[in-house]
Formats: C-alpha cells, sequence, structure tokens
C-alpha cells in the first residue's frame, strides 16, 4: 500500500498502483503540479500545487492492516484537502453538477496551479449553490472523484 501525506491533511491518501520512490522524485525536482490517482478515502485523482509545502509520498512494505475503501458519492465532487481532515462533518466538500468533465476541470485546476489563474467552478453542497473560485497560487491540493 503507498500513501501520500499533506502537512496541511491530516489523512493518509492511499495512492493506486504507482511507484512512490519514482513520483516523489519528480515531484521534488519539478516546479509542475501533479495528479495521482488515488481510493481511500475518497476514490478520485488528488491534484497537487507544486508549491504545496511537506509532502511525503510512502511505500508500506508490511501486509496490510486494513483494506482500502472508499466513500461512495452520487454526483461527483470536489474535495478541499485541510488540516480538519477531507471526510468529516466540517470537510470542504462541495458537489458538482452531473455531467461535469472531471478531465477538463483537472486540466484546468491544474493549469491554474500551473501558472497561478483562477478556476470558477459551479457547486452545491447540502443547502447552498453557487460558485467556488480556486486560486491556482495559493492552493495545495484539490481532489476530484466521480460519482460512484
Amino acid at each position: 500500500m503507498n500513501v501520500l501525506r499533506l502537512d496541511s491533511d491530516r489523512v493518509s491518501w492511499v495512492l493506486d498502483d504507482i511507484d512512490v520512490a519514482a513520483v516523489g522524485e519528480k515531484f521534488a525536482r519539478s516546479r509542475e503540479p501533479l495528479a495521482v490517482p488515488v481510493s481511500s478515502p475518497l476514490r478520485g485523482r488528488l491534484l497537487l500545487s507544486p508549491n504545496a509545502g511537506a509532502v511525503a509520498f510512502l511505500a508500506d512494505s508490511r501486509q496490510p492492516g486494513w483494506i482500502p475503501s472508499y466513500l461512495q458519492a452520487s454526483v461527483p465532487q470536489l474535495h478541499i484537502p485541510s488540516a480538519t481532515g477531507s471526510t468529516g462533518d466540517d470537510a470542504l466538500v462541495y458537489h458538482l453538477p452531473a455531467g461535469t468533465d472531471l478531465d477538463e476541470l483537472e486540466r484546468q485546476v491544474l493549469d491554474a496551479m500551473r501558472h497561478g489563474g483562477r478556476v470558477p467552478v459551479a457547486v452545491s453542497d447540502a443547502y447552498l449553490s453557487g460558485t467556488l473560485v480556486l486560486d491556482g497560487a495559493g492552493l495545495r491540493a484539490v481532489v476530484l472523484c466521480p460519482a460512484t
């Protein structure tokens, strides 16, 4: 099992079948944002800014003591990892409209992380809807999750 840990997030993100040593080395030597597939606690793609503080890419050589699983989502979601965690009651979780092109949104967010632009995203939560503006210069990471 491979995990990614961010200094601003208490969650360990389980990475899907990647060489963490190679990816960590690539991220350390590049000033480009990085997209990695994650499978737990949420299934999707974690978009990592080159401006993220401390980032750990870790491989566990022990036999797994738990089986990674993920939360189910009936609509596409956008999660912003935070110090309070990404899956609790106070997590920054936004629902995206059905039919949102997650590949295009990923491209836009990575481009904003790369060049410091802003990306407006139509979102809603349990009670409100509107526009979330992602500032690529200040954004550390985003997880885009498809409906499952």
